[in-house]
């Protein structure tokens, strides 16, 4: 029944005695500060630790009369009670058993003592042999009670950990549910987004179709007309035939060779292509490994001053000459990430300042850093989108693939290593920007360009 008690006082996340208890709407009582351990970070479908129930608001009531009983229940213990033995008669004899046989391990009483059973067998007094055996009782109780006490406190210190544990468990289970839920909505969204773009398309496709429909049968019709009009010329006198023949015929020729004008479809085609550009981008984001990256101090232009968390770069006021470290850009102000790549999908984050003068992409790790002009271009080791006055590489003024409406704040880089495919895109609204095409044979590094005064970059987290 205690053990039983203490359970109902115990808390399932700690696997202690509740200290300020409050209860939930499902009936079960948790610490304050476990509940609200459980439940950091979490914005909605809150859990209950034990039974797992959803709550769509965090709510619970304070629970004084359960802290109560267990402030009273820590200051209750539990007595153990010994019982003493009988005295006992010896059937055989009807004298009392006074005596304890070593040998047959028994009580005797003192006639047996001097049969001849018992002749040769060591007897002593049941006080004195009750005394041995209370002293050997005595020390196998200490090794036990040690040992019951570790066992007590190895037991108290698993459930704990395992009690932690699940309720790290529970925790994570509903932060993985809370950030999947935003994320569907996410989707949901930018789903919505796309199927109402593309149903514009499908309804101006729809409009075109019938009124080039309407443009042809109209052109049918005339034909029609024009073949009636010229049996009917046919059937005249030859004399009045004759008079316009030549000029009906050059007039006619001239209709019947006229074209209509195909229908406009190329901004249709070209919004469709933008929408399709943005699903592949999508899709891009989603099936890649976001990267966290930093910048490679070590590799950075003595002109170029790097944050102390690596992750945003800038130019300082000046370098008093060449470096001697050949793993430094110079005279170009360049600058690699840390973490290279070799196979798989990967993308990152760039944001982008200043109005002109960078450049982010990929280099191979071979790339030439003490030479004269960068040149940003495949042949050199280099996959790069630079912006003077747009400019994509590497040949300048090479159409993107849909012209970004303004100049974007954050790149967005995708690498696919086995695919042979670097893209860049506006990473606000994935439009996409430029996507190169090659086959790579070593590792590639994060690559950035700081050519203007004032540019300056940051990876975003």
């Amino acid at each position: 029944m205690a053990a039983a008690l203490e359970a109902d006082l115990t808390c399932a996340v700690c696997w202690d005695f509740f200290q300020d208890p409050v209860l939930l709407s499902c009936g079960h009582n948790f610490c304050r500060v476990c509940l609200d351990w459980s439940w950091k970070e979490v914005e909605e479908g809150f859990l209950c630790p034990k039974c797992e129930t959803r709550f769509q608001q965090r709510h619970f009531h304070p629970n004084p009369q359960l802290g109560k009983i267990v402030e009273k229940a820590r200051q209750l213990g539990l007595e153990a009670r010994d019982g003493g033995a009988e005295d006992s008669m010896c059937p055989r004899h009807k004298e009392k058993l006074k005596l304890y046989c070593r040998e047959d391990q028994a009580l005797i009483c003192v006639v047996c003592d001097r049969s001849q059973e018992h002749a040769r067998h060591r007897a002593v007094p049941v006080e004195e042999a009750a005394q041995e055996y209370k002293a050997q009782f005595r020390r196998q109780q200490e090794v036990l009670k040690a040992e019951s006490s570790s066992q007590e406190a190895f037991t108290a210190s698993e459930g704990r950990r395992l009690g932690m544990l699940l309720a790290l468990t529970r925790t994570e289970k509903q932060r993985v549910a809370s950030t999947f839920q935003r994320l569907h909505r996410l989707l949901q969204e930018k789903e919505r987004l796309l199927l109402t773009g593309l149903g514009g398309v499908a309804q101006g496709v729809e409009q075109l179709r019938r009124e080039t429909a309407s443009r042809l049968q109209q052109r049918a019709t005339l034909l029609h007309g024009l073949v009636v009009e010229l049996e009917e010329k046919c059937q005249r006198p030859d004399a009045e035939f004759l008079k316009d023949a030549e000029s009906t015929l050059n007039k006619y020729e001239k209709m019947r060779l006229s074209e209509l004008a195909p229908a406009p479809t190329a901004e249709l085609e070209q919004s469709l292509r933008h929408h399709s550009c943005k699903r592949r981008g999508l899709w891009d984001e989603m099936s890649a490994s976001r990267e966290s990256l930093t910048l490679d101090a070590a590799s950075a232009h003595p002109g170029l001053v790097v944050s102390p968390d690596r992750h945003s770069v800038w130019h300082g006021n000046g370098w008093s000459r060449p470096p001697s470290d050949h793993h430094r850009f110079f005279p170009a102000a360049c600058i690699l990430g840390s973490e290279g790549f070799s196979s798989g999908r990967h993308h990152w984050e760039v944001e982008v300042g200043g109005e002109d003068g960078w450049a982010v992409g990929v280099a191979r790790e071979s790339v030439r850093r003490r030479s004269g002009p960068m040149e940003l271009q495949p042949q050199h080791g280099v996959w790069a989108m630079e912006l003077g006055q747009y400019q994509f590489l590497p040949t300048p003024g090479l159409p993107p693939e849909a012209a970004p409406s303004r100049r974007p704040r954050r790149i967005q880089v995708c690498l696919d290593y086995e695919g042979g495919r670097v893209a860049f895109s506006d990473a606000e609204n994935l439009t996409p920007l430029f996507t190169f095409r090659a086959s790579f044979t070593e590792t590639l590094f994060p690559f950035f360009w700081l050519w203007a005064p004032s540019a300056h970059i940051t990876l975003c987290p």
